[in-house]
């Protein structure tokens, strides 16, 4: 049997034998890049200003009804506010109590306005700049009662699934009452009214045709990236951990940078907005009074400016 040199070349291997090895050691290469890829992405965050869907929250916002009548920081607002903290201030101070609550916050912020489509930033709300938040004071029986009067007096507005009460008496009532005069409950319950208003509106929009179609094109754009499990944006927002550090996460990065491709949320504040205002042509009388008691305690507060 002649001997056999184990370094000697082989035969030469076929066409198509070198074909499948150099295929196999290309996707050996691709492999290993992806791993890396995916591990790298694992471990460093994404940029939070590299992720963007497009108009600011601000602007969007800003085209919605409800906003302008709730949560805009319009100078109006902002008049109102300091008004009824002054007089809370010099109530309180009636009765013996030194009170300071915080500044009103003026600056032009959407902060307090309920994001109704998920995520819209990587940058989670209580890591967004804002006001610092309030510190709830503690000083005894007393000083509750002389803030905020007796607990087992309360004034209610209901409607549908929205209760809201509020102090009778007290030195917040009192401040609230030097606003609106015997209007106070009637302003509760238009503020109630709106509230359920807005819930309703939300619901309405999950049937809305366009917003259906934007939700399909938000779902395949993110089926494309590998994630399938949440059927909108809001679903996904409540699978995710609190405290979930969103720069790091794929699917949040995917969620922000698939609504920036469909052009989802230009699309759902659209339809929002829509049918918000064809809910305030509904209920135009509750728009009128509303309006008409936001307007009083204006006059009142410009009259009472120091």
């Amino acid at each position: 049997m002649p001997d056999t040199d184990p370094h000697a070349a082989g035969p030469a291997p076929s066409a198509p034998g070198r074909a499948v090895r150099v295929a196999a050691l290309a996707l050996l290469v691709v492999l290993g890049t992806v791993t890396w890829a995916v591990a790298r992405w694992q471990q460093d965050p994404v940029p939070r200003d590299e992720v963007r869907v497009g108009r600011s929250t601000a602007e969007l916002t800003g085209n919605l009804p409800f906003h302008e009548l709730l949560y805009k920081r319009t100078p109006a607002h902002l008049r109102i506010a300091e008004a009824q903290r002054r007089f809370v201030i010099a109530c309180m101070a009636e009765r013996g109590f030194r009170y300071e609550p915080p500044p009103i916050d003026t600056s032009p912020s959407t902060e307090g306005y309920p994001a109704p489509f998920g995520l819209e930033s990587l940058t989670p709300p209580e890591l967004a700049p804002g006001s610092p938040p309030r510190v709830q004071e503690n000083r005894g029986e007393a000083f509750g009662r002389a803030l905020l009067g007796d607990p087992g007096k309360r004034i209610r507005a209901h409607s549908g699934s929205i209760t809201v009460t509020r102090p009778a008496n007290g030195c917040q009532a009192e401040s609230e009452q030097r606003l609106l005069g015997p209007d106070r409950t009637h302003w509760l319950q238009l503020r109630v009214q709106l509230g359920e208003g807005e819930k309703e509106i939300r619901r309405e929009l999950e049937t809305d045709p366009v917003f259906r179609t934007a939700n399909a094109r938000w779902r395949g754009c993110m089926a494309k990236r590998g994630f399938t499990a949440s059927k909108d944006p809001v679903a996904l927002l409540f699978r995710l951990p609190r405290g979930t550090d969103l720069s790091r996460t794929p699917v949040a990065v995917a969620d922000i940078r698939c609504k920036s491709e469909t052009g989802y949320l230009l699309s759902a504040y659209t339809r929002l907005g829509a049918l918000q205002r064809a809910w305030l042509d509904e209920h135009a009388d509750t728009l009128r009074d509303w309006n008409a008691l936001q307007k009083a305690q204006d006059e009142i507060a410009r009259a009472s400016q120091p």
